[in-house]
Order: C-alpha cells, then structure tokens, then sequence
C-alpha cells in the first residue's frame, strides 16, 4: 500500500519522515533507541562544525584532540576503570563544550543550538558503557607493553 502526502507546507514530509524514523526508534530498546538517535545528531554536529566558517583551522584541531582525549577516557572506564573518574570526565565535557559554544556564539547561531540540543543527550549516552559503544565505538585497546624490573 502506498500514501502520498500532500501538504501546503514544504517541509511537512520531512518532518513525517522524522516521525516516523523516532517511531520505528521507539520499537527497538530504549538505551539502544536513545543512542541511536544521539548518534545522529552528533553526526549533524560534526558535520556541521566541519563546514563552520565560525571556527578555524585550529580551532577545530583543538577540538579533535580534546573529544579525543575525552573518548579515551570513556574508553578507559568502560573497560573497567575507576567510576569515581566520571565526574572529573564530565567536567572536561562540560568545558569543552562551554568553550565550544562561546566560540559559536554570535557566529553560528543554527550550529550553537543544535550543539545545546545535543549536550546532555550525549553526555547521557556516553556514560553507559551500551551507548559509549553505540557513540563511539568499541573502546580502544592500548597494547600492553611489558615492564622492565
């Protein structure tokens, strides 16, 4: 069976594929379902910071390097570190982000919202070791290099 949608509005098939695109979401777990969804807001963000004339060359290296380190350490503690290292982590995100959206502001007002948009959502993904993996990936392995005594 098909439907055709007509509408007055230009974007109102967009917005029903969106529906139904977090409809079908809903029918899979919850954890899974959520960072699915952040998975593709975070792939919005990093495409658009990517085209931002708001931010520099190295700006956007600064970034890099401190997602990066932000990642590993996410990494680290879903392989089995020190829980109590995921405030000291969310503070490090909380600032990144600060700095993030100080820079966009007054610049890249369509980026800084969807980067307030995607904050805690993400930050809620990646504190579970599920939706780290949905995110990110599987954590890293470092290799074990063998100490001299």
């Amino acid at each position: 069976m098909t439907f055709r949608i007509f509408s007055a509005r230009p974007g109102a098939p967009i917005a029903l594929a969106a529906m139904l695109a977090a409809a079908a979401m809903t029918l899979a777990t919850p954890a899974q379902a959520s960072s699915t969804g952040v998975k593709a807001m975070l792939d919005s963000v990093v495409a658009g910071i990517k085209r931002s004339p708001a931010l520099g060359v190295f700006d956007k290296m600064g970034l890099k390097m401190q997602v990066d380190g932000i990642l590993d350490a996410l990494g680290d503690l879903h392989a089995g570190g020190p829980e109590q290292k995921l405030p000291a982590i969310r503070l490090r995100y909380t600032m990144m982000l600060d700095g993030l959206t100080a820079k966009l502001a007054g610049k890249d007002p369509t980026l800084l919202s969807k980067v307030e948009a995607t904050r805690e959502p993400l930050w809620q993904a990646l504190a579970t070791p599920a939706g780290y993996r949905v995110v990110a990936g599987p954590p890293k392995r470092r290799p074990q290099f063998a100490q001299n005594r």
